[in-house]
């Protein structure tokens, strides 16, 4: 028992710890599907000044209306899963869309899950 044990102990001694990687290291993208100056898009520039503060990079807005905000989601959907990309949300997007789009490019249920 007591070798096991040293040997644990042993193997945690040599263990380097983790450090964490500096998130995030460029700039940030915040995806709105609605056009400048909506409430999406307020929100967004308002939470994006708030993360520039606080992380110190910089947070870009881009603007993708058209289709409800059916255009910015899929835009969102489609960017790399890097953590770089956000988007913002709203219940027309995710709850209405669904029945208001007849071929619609993502599956918002699936997407949260």
């Amino acid at each position: 028992m007591t070798r096991w044990l040293c040997l644990a102990l042993a193997c945690f001694a040599v263990a380097l710890p983790a450090t964490a990687q500096n998130y995030p290291a460029r700039a940030v993208k915040l995806i709105v599907p609605f056009g400048p100056g909506s409430g999406s898009d307020i929100a967004a520039r308002h939470l994006g000044r708030y993360l520039e503060q606080r992380w110190k990079q910089a947070v870009v807005i881009e603007n993708r209306p058209g289709a409800q905000g059916v255009i910015g989601s899929e835009a969102l959907r489609s960017a790399p899963a890097d953590g770089y990309t956000l988007g913002i949300s709203t219940n027309s997007t995710h709850a209405a869309a669904p029945y208001l789009v007849k071929a619609l490019p993502y599956d918002p249920i699936a997407w949260v899950e």
